[in-house]
């Protein structure tokens, strides 16, 4: 045995990293078949910054109007709020008006049995 080398390396150790993958495939250009590549990658790119531009445009554009019927939602619900309370206030409002005419009612029929009356007894007088 060989005292410089380990038979099995010590957990300390750790194991040496894969090496890095291969490329699949490589190609080989030549200088103006790369710039040409690079030129064609430029405008590929280039279309898709208009098409994010426009996309991001688009976005905000539909995030203003959401934020607007957002708005718009908001109050509606203050009016319909305001409306109910509205209603609420005026069915309460006839409905006292109501309960006043019935016992306004009843204050008549009393006082049309006892104008009756005194002039039933006015009539027993004469």
């Amino acid at each position: 045995m060989n005292p410089s080398t380990p038979a099995a390396p010590s957990p300390a150790q750790k194991p040496a990293a894969p090496p890095p993958p291969k490329p699949m495939l490589t190609l080989k250009l030549t200088p103006q078949e790369e710039a040409k590549y690079m030129v064609d990658l430029k405008f590929k790119l280039m279309q898709m910054k208009k098409v994010l531009i426009g996309v991001k445009t688009e976005l905000e554009n539909k995030k203003g109007i959401h934020e607007a019927a957002q708005k718009d939602v908001a109050e509606l619900e203050d009016r319909a709020k305001t409306a109910k309370e509205n209603f609420k206030k005026l069915s309460d409002d006839i409905k006292k008006q109501r309960k006043a005419k019935g016992k306004d009612k009843e204050k008549s029929k009393d006082n049309n049995h006892e104008d009756d009356e005194k002039e039933s007894t006015d009539e027993k007088k004469e």
